[in-house]
């Protein structure tokens, strides 16, 4: 994404609005922008892939350090992230977190993955193991039963189902867990909510499997397929009792 193309940045402060608004009674949003690398980028290796990336990451970066210097005032915060946005706040917090910032929350990293590799190698990286953690990750990729790898599925790739807020690999119903999924239009407006839309359950590899969404819910004749986000409530709902818990804490 080149910064100086005003339709793309108006594009990418709508889905702001739109997927960051689930937090906005319990924060303030900071969303910088940042020249995003192309998805033909990502089947690059070697240098001329990290050349792209650095391009990327030290605006992120940057944005990041600035917020806390001028911005943040001692207060908590969280990160999020999704896909690309995942990978970069991974590598913020591999290359700034060893000392790790006593007001972090929790990072939740989306649609992308952290491995073992990760966490042998970066000792503070922490997984979430219940919902009221501080100062850990949550991550999982999402995908049908029938799914056959991802661009952003690596081998030893952790995965906390956001349904029952841990590792296991039981199987967690969508009835009084799921507390709703969210339906976008191309707009990226909400089109629809749906509760106890999807099941959730981790597969041996590291995938969250979702089993049987209903396709007419996607797609309606004569429009652009619907795009959802299957977790956003509870997604919430956790991120709710964590601040709660942090901030009991502080007094």
């Amino acid at each position: 994404m080149q910064l100086s193309n005003d339709s793309l940045k108006a594009l990418a402060i709508s889905v702001c609005k739109d997927q960051a608004s689930v937090f906005a009674d319990e924060c303030n949003v900071f969303a910088p922008f940042y020249p995003q690398m192309s998805i033909a980028v990502l089947s690059i290796e070697g240098a001329e892939y990290e050349k792209h990336f650095s391009v990327a990451f030290e605006q992120v970066k940057a944005s990041f350090q600035y917020y806390l210097e001028n911005l943040n005032d001692g207060r908590p915060f969280f990160l999020a992230g999704h896909s690309q946005g995942s990978l970069m706040l991974l590598q913020l917090m591999k290359e700034l977190f060893e000392n790790q910032p006593k007001q972090l929350i929790a990072a939740y990293i989306i649609g992308y993955s952290v491995t073992n590799d990760d966490l042998i190698n970066y000792p503070w990286l922490k997984i979430a193991r219940q919902a009221d953690d501080i100062g850990v990750i949550i991550t999982y990729n999402t995908q049908s039963p029938d799914a056959v790898g991802s661009p952003v599925l690596m081998k030893g790739a952790q995965c906390v189902n956001p349904l029952i807020w841990s590792q296991s690999k039981q199987y967690a119903p969508p009835s009084n867990l799921n507390k709703g999924a969210v339906f976008f239009n191309k707009q990226e407006t909400i089109e629809k909510e749906i509760q106890y839309y999807t099941d959730a359950q981790i597969r041996e590899d590291g995938v969250l499997i979702v089993n049987n969404p209903n396709p007419d819910d996607f797609f309606v004749p004569g429009k652009m397929p619907s795009r959802v986000v299957f977790f956003i409530n509870m997604t919430t709902s956790s991120f709710t009792v964590t601040c709660r818990k942090m901030l009991k804490q502080e007094k």
